[in-house]
């Protein structure tokens, strides 16, 4: 057998190379095509603390309400809280417990509405102006609180809507229920307004209590709020 020559085992020596360097380009470049015309993902394993913060980002930040006023009507029984962003209405006539804990609310009433500072600025200001006093203008963080007496119970638990439909003269685009942090259920609606408020509504066997307002989306989303930390604190005592 002859024996090969030095130039032909260089000849065989880079044949050899250019195969190896053939078949690793092929194997790298299967990896990389995609399945069913999807490019592979490639996927990025993120470490446990860097995975927690991101959640904690879309955690909304929890409102202390330990400084909110509280108001409370003895008379129905119940009571909710507001941060001192809102206004007292004059025309609530309310007087201050000896406890200095909460304020009572006139018995009389049975509709009243808290203005924002921000709100009562913007009003202001068109008064100073004379601007008339639109929709366009009103207060949108305002929240207004009515209490429905000797309503038809029976009918609002088995149904709402049309329960609705008897005691509001307002058009709405959309209902539901939702269930607030502390546990309550309650029914809500959109109205057919310009800003869209919204109300909840409570029953409490006697009456109806609706909290509504302008500038929150809470009730359709479930994103925490201005709102929902009022609705949470809304509280029915024994009678």
């Amino acid at each position: 057998m002859k024996q090969l020559s030095t130039r032909n085992i260089a000849i065989i020596s880079l044949i050899a190379i250019a195969i190896l360097a053939l078949g690793v380009f092929v194997v790298q470049k299967s990896q990389k095509m995609p399945q069913n015309g999807v490019e592979n993902e490639v996927v990025e394993f993120v470490g446990e603390e860097e995975n927690q913060e991101k959640n904690n980002e879309n955690i909304p930040e929890t409102v202390d309400t330990s400084d909110w006023q509280t108001y409370r009507n003895e008379e129905l029984g119940f009571e909710f809280k507001l941060s001192n962003e809102y206004l007292i209405p004059e025309n609530l006539l309310l007087t201050q417990s000896t406890q200095k804990e909460f304020f009572l609310m006139a018995s009389n009433l049975k509709e009243y509405q808290f203005n924002s500072r921000t709100g009562m600025g913007t009003i202001n200001e068109a008064k100073r102006k004379n601007i008339p006093i639109t929709d366009a203008l009103l207060d949108t963080s305002a929240v207004r609180f009515k209490v429905y007496l000797n309503p038809d119970i029976e009918l609002f638990r088995s149904n709402f809507i049309e329960w609705i439909l008897q005691n509001t003269k307002t058009s709405f685009t959309k209902h539901g229920e939702t269930q607030l942090a502390n546990g309550t259920i309650v029914n809500y609606v959109i109205w057919n307004s310009i800003c869209e408020d919204t109300s909840a509504f409570y029953e409490n066997n006697d009456y109806v209590l609706e909290v509504n307002t302008c500038a929150s989306t809470f009730l359709v989303d479930g994103i925490e709020d201005y709102f929902s930390q009022i609705l949470n604190s809304v509280n029915f005592n024994s009678q």
